[in-house]
């Protein structure tokens, strides 16, 4: 019955995600797994984590091909659920993070000790720091899947549902954003580059504010990208004349026309963009509480239809 599908689906389901948080704990130390208290026994049988690691791994490869089945059955409309993309990704990340460890500990592991496998010590683009970190993003992602189930509820499905379709115009409006990001970044760099390259030990007529923050290209991009949530002042891009109090900054072109495009991008960034963000989240937000009910009563019926990935197509 359609009942029983449904309890069985949401079992799998949270024992789907015990085993994931089990595989982040096995990776997490993998130098401790042969010698930990935590394993469990089935029909008499014990199993580590690496099994249980294994189980989880089979676990997120049905579930992707059984996603990508419906990908290609359904086509575009597989991408109108917020959910469909969402899963398939989750799924996605965890099997190439599964993958890159495993293979990793399975052919490269020998002669090497514990401090091999730990992220303190290795390079952040070490294949255990890549595979961990795609591992923690999925695991990341299939706890915040569990938002579903709130769909069961009238009271806080209908919610559910016009949070989740704001989601697409943020990333519409961060495309959009990530130009203007860019362009502004690139002219900021050419203009200032000159005063981030100087050497200490040559004299030169002009050099940024002792306030400055700028003073390399990577703290360039990084300030212009943490900007929106804290904003700053002119001194940042400010150049001062050598012997100069620092007041005194220069009023010549080339000098202040850096200091219109830090203010230029911070109008646009913090004032623009947010505010059309706000207002087109709004909007989405209205038009799906319009319709929220018979939107939810549609959501619902995730529960109530079995998998078919063993089933035929008709």
């Amino acid at each position: 019955s359609s009942a029983a599908s449904d309890v069985y689906k949401r079992q799998i389901q949270w024992f789907y995600l015990s085993m994931l948080l089990v595989c982040l704990w096995a990776f997490w130390q993998p130098n401790k797994t042969e010698s930990t208290v935590m394993a469990v026994r089935i029909d008499g049988r014990q199993f580590t984590e690496h099994g249980l690691v294994i189980t989880a791994v089979v676990f997120t490869l049905v579930f992707l091909l059984e996603e990508m089945k419906k990908m290609v059955m359904k086509g575009r409309l597989f991408f109108k659920s917020f959910w469909n993309p969402f899963s398939f990704v989750s799924h996605l990340l965890l099997v190439i993070g599964s993958a890159i460890l495993k293979i990793y500990f399975c052919y490269y592991t020998e002669g090497k000790t514990s401090d091999h496998y730990d992220r303190a010590t290795i390079s952040g683009n070490h294949p255990i720091s890549i595979g961990m970190t795609l591992v923690s993003i999925s695991v990341g992602m299939e706890i915040f899947k569990k938002l579903r189930y709130m769909m069961l509820f009238h009271f806080l499905g209908p919610i559910v549902l016009c949070i989740t379709s704001v989601f697409k115009d943020i990333v519409r409006v961060a495309s959009i954003y990530f130009i203007i990001y860019l362009a502004m970044t690139v002219t900021l760099w050419s203009l200032l580059k000159p005063f981030q390259e100087m050497s200490p030990r040559e004299f030169h007529n002009y050099t940024l504010s002792d306030e400055s923050e700028l003073t390399s290209e990577r703290e360039l991009w990084n300030k212009m990208l943490w900007l929106m949530f804290e904003p700053d002042g002119p001194s940042s891009v400010q150049v001062v004349p050598a012997g100069e109090h620092q007041e005194n900054w220069s009023y010549e072109f080339s000098h202040l026309v850096g200091i219109c495009v830090w203010a230029m991008y911070q109008i646009i960034a913090i004032i623009l963009m947010l505010n059309v963000l706000i207002s087109i989240m709004n909007t989405t937000y209205m038009k799906m509480w319009a319709c929220a009910d018979k939107e939810w009563k549609y959501s619902k019926t995730y529960f109530q239809v079995p998998s078919n990935f063993f089933q035929k197509s008709p």
